[in-house]
């Protein structure tokens, strides 16, 4: 009951940033949930929320929110397609921004040690008519600090650069 009021939760406040932040390679498990916030500072400065939910091996959906200079919300999937020495996931999505977009996003995730995973990859961003807003790069980490709570950095490049950090929390 409680894993199913917090997916209602996350589907209610759906989100991404122009520069979607905390994009691991990492796709939950079926049935486990995570939940993240922090803030992002630079070209879309805003307060964000992410949160994912283990729909089925290799599969999650999830759900972001942004309030910054506007309000933007956003669903997505994301498919692991490959794991051996790096973690490479994809994952696509649509949101709500003075109008609607599309997302597309290639992720790559290396973890260094059981606790220090380091992430990469490439976003691509559309809007309704077809109008290409940008794409980014992107650069972060995850470090685990307590049993399931880590602590999340990224650098974006591109498209409203900016530098966010938060925590994200497994349960």
């Amino acid at each position: 009951m409680k894993k199913g009021i917090v997916l209602l939760m996350m589907i209610v406040m759906t989100t991404g940033l122009y520069g979607q932040v905390f994009n691991n390679a990492q796709v939950m498990d079926p049935g486990e949930i995570s939940v993240s916030g922090g803030l992002a500072l630079g070209g879309n400065s805003a307060l964000f929320a992410l949160g994912k939910y283990g729909f089925k091996e290799n599969l999650d959906l999830g759900a972001r929110l942004a309030l910054g200079n506007d309000v933007y919300a956003g669903v997505l999937a994301e498919y692991l397609f490959h794991q051996k020495k790096y973690t490479w996931s994809v994952s696509g999505g649509a949101h709500f921004s003075s109008g609607i977009g599309l997302d597309l996003t290639l992720t790559a995730s290396k973890p260094l040690n059981e606790k220090f995973d380091l992430y990469g990859g490439f976003d691509w961003d559309l809007f309704s008519g077809g109008r290409f807003i940008g794409s980014r790069l992107f650069v972060g980490t995850e470090i685990a600090f307590r049993d399931n709570l880590n602590l999340m950095a990224e650098l974006n490049l591109g498209t409203g650069s900016n530098l966010a950090g938060g925590v994200m929390y497994y349960f």
